[in-house]
């Protein structure tokens, strides 16, 4: 699906004939093809893939995740305008090292919409900030946790794949 593009132009459009003869060949009435050029390259810029398609989802959706103290990490995500993260679509998990384990993450209160994929659904369409705590944390130098989470763009109804970030 394509969002609607506004492009300018300048045109030089051929004067107006009103003389009686009607003899001059067609081409001597028409636009010069400069004009018909610079209409073209704007036909073919809109038509290009990707034109008023979606943003690559590490742009519609920047994630960091930071620890608070040696008991909160926080999850954040500056979410782009005109679209929206799946609340239950967002997992933590720890990859290094074996033993330390993660609470349940807190997440802040959402809007519940009626979506087209998954139903009735909690999402965040602002950004949002998680607190996860960590347990079992005693002795801890290094933790790696991987998060995975899924979004959509309103606007061009782009539905993007579960995203994988690890981070340590």
């Amino acid at each position: 699906m394509l969002c609607p593009q506004k492009k300018t132009a300048k045109l030089q459009l051929a004067a107006l004939d009103n003389t009686t003869d009607k003899t001059a060949p067609p081409a001597a009435k028409t636009a010069p093809p400069a004009a018909d050029a610079t209409l073209t390259n704007i036909i073919k810029q809109a038509q290009k893939p990707g034109a008023g398609g979606a943003m690559p989802v590490d742009q519609a959706f920047v994630f960091e995740l930071s620890a608070i103290d040696k008991g909160m990490l926080n999850a954040h995500w500056i979410i782009q305008p005109e679209h929206h993260l799946y609340r239950p679509k967002i997992q933590f998990t720890v990859k290094e090292p074996q033993g330390v384990t993660l609470g349940a993450p807190i997440f802040p209160t959402g809007k519940i919409v009626d979506d087209e994929y998954f139903g009735k659904i909690e999402v965040y369409g602002e950004d949002i900030d998680v607190k996860i705590p960590i347990l079992q944390s005693t002795g801890l130098k290094k933790l790696v946790v991987e998060t995975e989470y899924q979004g959509c763009a309103d606007s061009t109804g782009v539905c993007y794949p579960p995203s994988n970030k690890v981070r340590s």
